[in-house]
């Protein structure tokens, strides 16, 4: 009788062991599939789908201001093609993978592009743009220049304090140096809105 006592602690002993041991199993699996989420999310998340920005600077004004925090997405531009007056990240230089700058399509491959007396004319229509700051300095003047197949024309909505496409240094910008499409505005909280 003893020995089928001991016999039967001995199966619900090891039993026990056996069902610790798989809730142990079960949740270093869980830890396991959070751990990976996170990686996931810390990431490949901010490198290939989308991440913040921090606008810096002016030249971006009245449509972004300095230190505002926005969302760019970066999907849209390995399936499609940027668009006239998307906000873009785009780097501005070539061999410079670290610098981004915030700015505006005005004018996409084929365009001609020129700016008279302050005015900005695209294949030779002057363009009426409502989200500018104010007009450019009267004495402005570029171009003509046209787009070639892979370039995209980008300049500040405040024109007058803004380095863009019109730089010398920097120029048209081809496809493969855009970053992002800007979508959304997340920081000031009172100024959460989608981006045009």
């Amino acid at each position: 009788m003893r020995d089928s006592q001991e016999k039967e602690l001995e199966t619900n002993i090891d039993v026990s062991q056996k069902s610790r041991m798989g809730k142990i199993k079960a949740a270093l699996g869980e830890v396991f599939i959070y751990a990976a989420i996170f990686i996931l999310c810390l990431y490949l998340v901010p490198k290939f789908i989308c991440c913040k920005y921090t606008v810096d600077g002016q030249s971006m004004e009245t449509t972004l201001k300095n230190e505002e925090q926005l969302i760019g997405e970066k999907i849209s531009y390995l399936v499609t093609d940027p668009k006239k007056h998307d906000v873009v990240v785009v780097r501005p230089y070539a061999n410079d993978k670290d610098n981004y700058y915030v700015k505006r399509v005005v004018g996409i491959p084929g365009d001609t592009i020129k700016i008279v007396h302050g005015r900005l004319f695209i294949n030779e229509k002057e363009q009426k743009e409502s989200f500018i700051k104010e007009p450019m300095w009267d004495t402005t003047e570029y171009g003509p220049v046209t787009l070639g197949k892979d370039e995209y024309f980008v300049m500040g909505d405040n024109r007058n304090c803004s380095l863009d496409s019109r730089e010398s240094d920097i120029g048209p910008i081809p496809k493969d140096r855009f970053v992002a499409k800007v979508f959304l505005r997340v920081w000031p909280l009172k100024k959460l809105d989608l981006i045009n």
